[in-house]
């Protein structure tokens, strides 16, 4: 009996994500979760956003990503499938607190590692209706 799904499913998953990609031209495919709507980020990384949100970025080219809050990157270290995690303000608590001396990424830099530094023009959203305020006014 199988109590794990083994990471060689993740990557499968993630290479027919990334296949879909390409094929509708987009540079890149950012899904979103939360606690009660984990089923895009938990199906490419099997990371279950707790208190926090979290999203995977899946370029067109590269490996994954795993974006996560400031607070859960040791829940995140042992829990997901995908090896590259990154921490940005606005997937924190909905409390928002703030996080002096705690270095955080951005999308940009997010974007710019997964693609190899050309950036992300076209970029799909996966979870778009349960996005919050601040990630969807960061991505624009």
């Amino acid at each position: 009996m199988i109590t794990e799904i083994p990471k060689s499913e993740f990557q499968d998953r993630f290479k027919h994500v990334q296949k879909e990609v390409a094929r509708r031209g987009l540079d890149a495919l950012l899904t979103f979760g939360s606690e009660a709507e984990p089923q895009f980020v938990r199906y490419l990384s099997d990371y279950w956003p707790a208190f926090e949100t979290a999203g995977v970025l899946v370029p067109v080219e590269g490996q994954p990503i795993l974006i996560i809050g400031p607070e859960t990157l040791a829940y995140a270290q042992t829990r997901s499938k995908i090896d590259s995690i990154r921490q940005i303000l606005e997937y924190r608590e909905s409390s928002e607190p703030e996080y002096p001396g705690i270095p955080l990424d951005t999308f940009p830099a997010v974007f710019d590692e997964a693609s190899g530094g050309r950036g992300v023009k076209k970029l799909g959203i996966a979870g778009y209706p349960v996005a919050t305020m601040p990630v969807y006014t960061a991505l624009q």
